[in-house]
Parts: structure tokens; C-alpha cells; sequence
């Protein structure tokens, strides 16, 4: 299962995009995302091995039962325990 918070304790998968554009995707072009280097695509960083990985040099899931515990201390109010989102759109085409 993927854990999407730092703490990798919690998963949350409400993620939404809204538009009125049509000249944008829609939940119909989900299949097509990402099949193709220029077409719109979009995901989620695995937020605790990103941060582990910057700052540690290895991932979470590698970490002593200590060395997770000093790493999850960092984020109580230092970083977001949220993940970021990335999302790639291609220009929209009239």
C-alpha cells in the first residue's frame, strides 16, 4: 500500500483538479495520461522517501526503528505532512 503522508502512517487519494476548460483533460483522458512524452500526466512524490533520501541518503523504509522515529520528529511542524502533487498539462490546442 502507498503511504502518502511523511509519517508513511496515512493514506489520502482526494486529490482533484477542477477546470471549465475544454480544451483540458477530463476524467475520460485518465487512461491516456502519461502514454506519451508530451501528453498530460500527473502523481504524487512519495513524500517520506523523498525527504529521507535528500536528507538521510537512503530511503524510509531502510531506516533503524530509531532513525525513522528522529526522521518523522522533523516534520511535526518543521515541513508539511502533506505530499506534494506534480502535474504535467501540454498546452491546450484551440
Amino acid at each position: 500500500m502507498f503511504r502518502t503522508n511523511a509519517r508513511v502512517s496515512e493514506t489520502f487519494d482526494q486529490i482533484g483538479l477542477l477546470s471549465h476548460d475544454d480544451r483540458l483533460p477530463t476524467h475520460a483522458d485518465h487512461a491516456k495520461m502519461g502514454s506519451a512524452a508530451q501528453c498530460p500526466d500527473y502523481g504524487v512524490f512519495e513524500f517520506g522517501n523523498l525527504f529521507s533520501e535528500a536528507i538521510l541518503g537512503r530511503p524510509y523504509d531502510d531506516l533503524t526503528k530509531d532513525e525513522a522515529a528522529d526522521f518523522v520528529a522533523r516534520f511535526e511542524h518543521k515541513v508539511s505532512d502533506h505530499m506534494p502533487l506534480w502535474i504535467r498539462l501540454s498546452l491546450p490546442v484551440k
